[in-house]
């Protein structure tokens, strides 16, 4: 309670008490008097109890708006180590969009398939919309990256929602692998996003630089974005195989199918949704089939080259610690010949001292000797 309304409850006190002694008419009115003032009181606290929640819910608000910008521009550049700072202080904001036009989330701004895995571990929400609709499910299929969007999918990413103009993740897929490079969304000076196309191979070329810094092991090639043929089929047929709807259309009454240009590069694709829209269920076993046999080769693959890479890292540290070893010997040999030349020395200057001390006595010898036969 503020010394105010304190002050004001004593006034009242006394007010009432002195009219009980005197008991004239003219207490009634102080009484009424002090609980009007009373109640002023009262009210004004409240109204500055309300202002200065209200003030320390918008400083709250935006120290938690400056924490997702922070989140948005780490996610973007692929920094787990700052990524795990911001939610290990704030974990809540994983999924609230910065403040800019797109209303993007952390999860939308990855360009790196560990980044996307990371945050879907940290509880980030697969099914986050940006202002447009689109999901990271959208974004990373316009992007082609698989590994990415395997992991979303593996994380329950709506295979079949819409996001900007009616289009499903197959739309952005198709489209993107016909028409457009790989793009990614950038962060201006502004904290505003905007799109840029040769990002993504400057992120890579950051990411391999800091794990070559950090000496961190990656055995599995983890390549964020596929340009060939196989892998553009690949993406249509994660999706297929995930029930993505190949009749669907967007706002534009467009299939993905129709999106596609009658061109050699297409053709694997284009087979893959004809086979599903004519044949059905049926069609899309055969590719889950054909899905899981491709993981397997790719399985046993990657275990090869795992294989192989550890041998090499192992003849590595085997040469490495040999080259340590003949370095460690030609030191303790060169170190042996110094020692020797020391020793070689050391014996000459005693020898030489036992020389000069010989022919000393030598002469002193002579001396005394040619002394005595002078007196004789």
């Amino acid at each position: 309670m503020s010394a105010t309304t304190v002050g004001v409850l004593e006034t009242t006190t006394t007010t009432i008490d002195a009219p009980a002694a005197r008991g004239d008419a003219t207490a009634v009115i102080s009484i009424n008097a002090s609980e009007s003032i009373l109640q002023e009181a009262i009210l004004e606290e409240e109204e500055e109890n309300e202002e200065d929640q209200e003030d320390q819910e918008e400083l709250w608000r935006v120290a938690r708006q400056r924490n997702a910008e922070k989140l948005l521009k780490a996610s973007f550049e692929n920094k787990l180590n700052e990524i795990d700072e911001i939610l290990t202080s704030e974990e809540s904001i994983i999924n609230v969009a910065a403040n800019t036009a797109e209303g993007v989330c952390a999860l939308h701004a990855c360009t790196s398939s560990k980044t996307v895995n990371f945050l879907l571990k940290r509880g980030a929400d697969v099914r986050v919309r940006k202002r447009n609709n689109d999901q990271p499910l959208h974004v990373q299929c316009y992007a082609k990256n698989l590994k990415a969007i395997q992991y979303l999918l593996e994380a329950g990413a709506d295979v079949n929602s819409r996001g900007d103009c009616g289009n499903s993740p197959l739309h952005l897929a198709v489209s993107a692998a016909l028409i457009f490079p790989p793009q990614t969304t950038t962060i201006d000076n502004e904290n505003r996003f905007q799109t840029d196309e040769s990002n993504m191979g400057r992120t890579e070329e950051e990411e391999v630089e800091e794990d070559e810094e950090e000496e961190e092991e990656n055995d599995a090639n983890d390549e964020d974005v596929e340009n060939s043929d196989d892998a553009r089929a690949r993406i249509v047929m994660e999706l297929i195989s995930r029930g993505a709807d190949v009749h669907a259309k967007n706002d534009n009454a467009q299939t993905p199918l129709l999106l596609l240009s009658n061109t050699r590069e297409n053709a694997s694709v284009a087979e893959l949704l004809f086979k599903v829209q004519n044949r059905g269920q049926s069609a899309r076993e055969e590719i889950r089939e054909e899905l899981a046999r491709l993981k397997l080769h790719e399985a046993i693959a990657l275990r090869g080259e795992n294989l192989h890479t550890a041998r090499m890292k192992r003849e590595a540290r085997k040469n490495k610690a040999l080259a340590v070893k003949r370095a460690h010997e030609r030191e303790v040999h060169e170190l042996k010949i110094k020692l020797d030349l020391m020793e070689r020395k050391e014996r000459e200057r005693i020898e030489e001292e036992q020389e000069k001390e010989r022919l000393r006595l030598e002469a002193k010898k002579a001396k005394a000797k040619a002394k005595k036969a002078s007196k004789k």
